[in-house]
């Protein structure tokens, strides 16, 4: 069983690929974090003035927010899930209306997959869409925008 939901860490901050599309004026007003965990970065988001909903099926909300976006980010979420939800997901971000979407996995995995002490699952993930900006840590693709 997959326990994904068991990844969402508790912050105090803007994770770091979200601060880093933030400090390069990527992000526009109205945003959408799909896979939010627990809401951290949203909750940042509204403090900075920007009208930013979250969607996580496991932490909520639970009903999908129906609206248009300036920016969807998807941060974190497809290293957890097996490779056929990752496809449904990837399908739904883009059939979603906004001018830009960001995916952010981790790159910073040694295999291509493991199974953590606690029960969780990592897979690195490798994309076909352009790469926005990488680190040691994580790959910003760039889906829309």
């Amino acid at each position: 069983m997959n326990e994904s939901r068991r990844t969402a860490t508790s912050r105090k901050k803007l994770s770091t690929p979200m601060r880093w599309l933030l400090e390069q004026d990527l992000l526009g007003n109205c945003i959408l974090d799909y896979g939010c965990g627990r809401g951290q970065d949203v909750q940042e988001l509204i403090k900075k003035g920007y009208d930013a909903k979250g969607y996580d099926p496991h932490w909520g909300p639970f009903t999908f927010p129906d609206l248009q976006y300036d920016t969807i980010t998807c941060i974190y979420v497809l290293n957890v899930i097996p490779s056929k939800v990752r496809e449904g997901i990837l399908a739904t971000l883009q059939l979603l209306s906004a001018e830009r979407i960001f995916v952010v996995v981790r790159a910073d995995l040694k295999q291509k997959y493991i199974k953590t002490s606690w029960g969780t699952e990592q897979w690195d993930v490798h994309l076909s869409f352009p790469i926005m900006h990488e680190t040691s840590g994580y790959r910003i693709y760039k889906v829309r925008g």
